[in-house]
């Protein structure tokens, strides 16, 4: 993924307006793992539970890109980790 490519402008969509409607990253984002369509409620209550906990786990990173985005969304310093011996993608917060 290029920040580059991902503006925070860009992400607003995701998480802003009906809650019902389906949202996906857009293709020159190149997010990493297998991004997955979600209904941007679903995105928005990801949203708030990282923000909560911290940090976010994937094992395939279906959900990964909402992350990544609300975190560009918010200018949200983050650190991604790709586990490359077992698998999956951790995002924590920096404080």
């Amino acid at each position: 993924m290029s920040k580059e490519c991902l503006k925070t402008n860009d992400t607003a969509y995701v998480f802003e307006g009906d809650g019902r409607e389906k949202v996906e990253p857009l293709p020159q984002w190149n997010m990493p793992g297998h991004p997955i369509t979600v209904r941007r409620a679903t995105a928005k209550k990801l949203a708030r539970k990282f923000n909560q906990d911290g940090y976010y786990y994937s094992a395939i990173g279906g959900t990964l890109w909402v992350i990544l985005a609300y975190a560009r969304y918010k200018s949200m310093p983050i650190v991604l980790h790709e586990d490359e011996r077992f698998g999956g993608f951790t995002v924590e917060k920096v404080h």
